[in-house]
């Protein structure tokens, strides 16, 4: 037994049943050990819990930081920033929605460092959407405004992506990619005179 498989077989109770309704007991039998077994990595349910959101938080800003480590140009830059993060929220699921979900049950402590590294990603975010305003690739927009429109779009998934569905991860990723694209893309053509 290693931590990352006691996190996975948690984030599986958790998603489940729910935080409160999950007992540390419940945990050590999904995984075939004794509760002290369990205890010996960590010492309860809520370090548990702030492992998973470590591990959401980490998964993302490597993700991010790699991004802003690349040399594609501005307009490439944004379309990933939107693909990755759909497809990242796709495709660690579970995760993700114990991570959306259970923000609250958070101890006060890591509630605010996991409330500073959302705020610290948001900013990287913003700086790839002031890039493309610089470019010229999108309109002189409110980053920030962007940011919670991609997050709030692509964040939602684990509310309603189903494995089965009609589209693959990387096809969600693209058309959300497209459509903030596309919304805030800098018009280059003039209105004609019939429509003015």
């Amino acid at each position: 037994m290693t931590p990352d498989e006691i996190i996975i077989t948690a984030v599986a109770l958790f998603q489940k049943q729910g935080y409160h309704a999950t007992t540390v007991r419940q945990i050590s039998t999904a995984l075939g050990v004794t509760s002290a077994a369990l205890y010996y990595y960590f010492p309860g349910k809520e370090a548990i819990l702030e492992a998973i959101f470590d591990m959401a938080m980490t998964t993302a800003e490597k993700h991010l930081q790699d991004l802003l480590a690349s040399d594609y140009p501005a307009e490439v830059r944004l379309q990933k920033l939107v693909q990755e993060h759909a497809m990242a929220v796709i495709e660690d699921l579970p995760l993700m929605t114990v991570f959306f979900n259970e923000m609250n049950n958070l101890p006060p402590e890591s509630r605010a460092r996991a409330l500073a590294r959302q705020r610290d990603y948001q900013m990287k975010m913003r700086s790839i959407i002031s890039e493309a305003i610089s470019a010229g690739y999108i309109d002189d927009v409110n980053p920030a405004i962007v940011v919670y429109a991609i997050l709030g779009m692509c964040n939602w998934l684990h509310h309603w992506y189903k494995a089965d569905g009609q589209l693959s991860p990387e096809q969600i990723g693209a058309l959300f990619s497209r459509i903030v694209s596309n919304g805030i893309a800098r018009v280059t053509t003039t209105r004609s005179a019939c429509s003015a």
